[in-house]
């Protein structure tokens, strides 16, 4: 079993709302996972700081801030947690599921952090459907 957890921004995307969000990825890792006979337990509401703690999770997706929901300082507050997070945690695949969340949020607040040249092998910015196999061979 696949643990899977995840953190949406309260605004959801543009077309749903954070709940309808939730359900979403949850059925899109679901449907990626169901390809090699692995069942996924999903947890919403999971925030960075929590994995950081030793909350167990074999995947995190997260998608905050988009175009600016809530205050700038909690959001890069969230993305400096989130960064720590994937460091501290090298055995968990970490997805942002917005690319525009990643080169809005994610990626300044790396190269401000670590510089230009940090990079992760257990993060993947989803930004299309050829990067589902990336995702199942973290897997194999």
């Amino acid at each position: 079993m696949i643990k899977a957890c995840c953190l949406v921004d309260p605004l959801g995307l543009i077309d749903l709302t954070q709940e309808e969000e939730y359900q979403e990825i949850n059925k899109f890792i679901s449907k990626i996972f169901k390809r090699i006979e692995e069942s996924v337990s999903f947890e919403p509401d999971v925030f960075p700081h929590e994995l950081i703690k030793g909350k167990k999770a074999d995947i995190y997706i997260f998608d905050y801030g988009g175009l600016g929901c809530g205050c700038e300082d909690t959001i890069n507050h969230l993305y400096r947690s989130l960064i720590q997070a994937i460091q501290d945690r090298p055995n968990v695949l970490f997805i942002i599921y917005s690319a525009f969340s990643a080169t809005h949020w994610f990626e300044p607040i790396v190269k401000e952090e670590l510089g230009e040249d940090a990079k992760f092998p257990n993060i993947i910015i989803y930004d299309d459907y050829e990067k589902l196999d990336e995702i199942l061979e973290w897997f194999r």
